[in-house]
């Protein structure tokens, strides 16, 4: 059975009378059914989803927040607290001291939530606040985001908190009416808000919206590894045992972390001692390379290459886009290339080899730049082709699928990023979409439904509708 603990305030508790026992004889469980309960104002009813509760009496009632404090101790205890790991490796015992890995999921919440996570990044336990649950957590996310450092990094130092900015959002999200005592109390929730935030290491945002990308347990564990909780061999066991290699590449085994893991190979560490960590070691560089068994050979890289491009092409775009380099002509002769004599004796191929010209060299340089992620170098590619609409909606589906594939591995951060960047071409589809429709409304409505001959011969709403690309068919015309 997993045990489940709630923290909660006596004095909100809705029908808590139930709970003292039948006529003061203290019976043991405690009777508490859902069909008595009043469901009064500032009043909560337990969650039947946990095991146990531990309720704070402070003498208040209708009043929430007595429990914030002992929740904060009583998780900075448990985090504090060791524990003899025991792990079986082969026909070794392996027994060392663990920390009790503690992490604060916070979805929505009040102001007493802002409190809650101030409470917990004081002590130095991580949070995972869930953006788009609304509230509190959506607060924290936003201030958290916009304090982003210049450099793109998760460093403590970041920029200065827009005070104003945040206290708007606050009144908004909790309705509340400015007055002399509210301004206090506003200005209270902004310094939880600042301190929670200064703290980037111990704050990971996860986004609502991607939870099919991007999973709620791999961000907790994500968080765990991020503020540095335990050693690092503590941190590589919870890697194995969440098995994400992916996670644990990208926040234990980074080139800026080298002294830390390298003490996994301490030649003064037991043989027994030894053994494991590399046994440990091996599992993870296992699960990160397992996925590249399959790839060609480099002699057959360098000689197929253009033909595996086109027939990994077809696979994320689906039936509807025809093969790409299919013909021999794409094949590299694997004897190099050919002398003027030997060109006399084959002329035919030889020269239909050597001299092929790609009659639309910007679009093969755009899709290899699409395919490569690389930004800056697609933009320019798609700014220099035609048909500017079916390559922002072409661009859109690959990196989409690109991003379910990487999903699929586990590669996490890899996935938002092509997903981020598949959004921003589907914005720029719409975008050329909206001039052409102010233009010229008629013409437009040809240009989503015209076959394109650059793109398979499909039309802009058939991508666009194949690949979901909601962004473009909520446009007026598409519609």
């Amino acid at each position: 059975m997993v045990i489940l603990v709630s923290a909660a305030t006596w004095g909100i508790v809705d029908n808590k009378d139930a709970l003292d026992g039948n006529k003061n004889k203290h019976l043991w469980p405690a009777y508490y059914p859902a069909k008595d309960l009043k469901g009064g104002r500032n009043t909560a009813a337990l969650d039947s989803n946990h095991t146990h509760f531990i309720l704070v009496d402070n003498g208040t009632c209708g009043k929430y927040g007595a429990d914030i404090e002992l929740r904060a101790a009583l998780e900075k205890y448990i985090a504090d607290e060791k524990f003899i790991s025991d792990k079986q490796v082969g026909d070794m015992e392996d027994k060392h001291c663990e920390r009790v890995p503690v992490v604060l999921v916070v979805v929505e919440g009040g102001p007493n939530t802002l409190k809650t996570v101030y409470e917990s990044t004081e002590k130095n336990m991580p949070a995972v606040i869930v953006e788009g649950s609304g509230r509190a957590a959506d607060i924290i996310a936003y201030a958290y985001k916009k304090t982003k450092p210049t450099d793109g990094s998760d460093s403590n130092i970041s920029k200065d908190v827009d005070r104003e900015d945040i206290r708007r959002r606050i009144v908004r999200a909790f309705k509340l009416r400015i007055n002399d005592e509210t301004q206090k109390t506003v200005e209270e929730y902004i310094d939880w808000v600042e301190s929670c935030i200064s703290r980037r290491n111990l704050i990971t945002v996860f986004r609502i919206q991607d939870a099919d990308h991007r999973d709620i347990d791999g961000t907790i564990l994500y968080a765990l590894l991020k503020a540095r909780s335990g050693s690092v061999q503590t941190q590589l066991n919870l890697a194995l045992a969440w098995n994400r290699a992916d996670i644990s590449r990208q926040e234990i085994f980074a080139p800026e972390r080298r002294m830390e893991w390298q003490t996994l190979y301490n030649p003064q560490n037991s043989p027994e001692e030894a053994s494991v960590m590399t046994v440990e070691l091996v599992k993870v560089q296992i699960a990160l390379r397992k996925q590249r068994m399959m790839w060609p050979t480099k002699d057959q890289w360098n000689r197929y290459l253009l033909p595996l491009v086109g027939s990994l092409l077809t696979r994320l775009m689906g039936d509807e886009y025809p093969l790409n380099y299919s013909s021999d002509i794409f094949v590299v002769d694997p004897s190099g290339p050919r002398t003027q004599h030997e060109h006399h004796e084959d002329k035919s191929l030889s020269r239909e080899r050597d001299e092929f010209k790609f009659e639309y060299a910007e679009k093969e340089l755009f899709l290899w730049a699409v395919l490569m992620n690389r930004r800056e170098m697609s933009r320019l590619f798609w700014q220099w082709g035609s048909s500017h609409i079916g390559g922002a909606l072409v661009a859109g589906k690959l990196l989409r699928a690109l991003s379910k594939i990487a999903a699929a591995e586990e590669e996490l951060e890899l996935s938002q990023d092509l997903r981020n960047h598949s959004m921003e071409y589907q914005l720029l589809g719409r975008d050329v979409l909206t001039e052409c429709y102010n233009r010229d409304k008629k013409k437009s409505q040809l240009l989503v439904v015209r076959e394109l001959p650059h793109w398979g011969h499909t039309t802009c709403m058939s991508i666009a509708d194949s690949a979901s690309q909601m962004e473009f068919m909520d446009h007026s015309l598409s519609k």
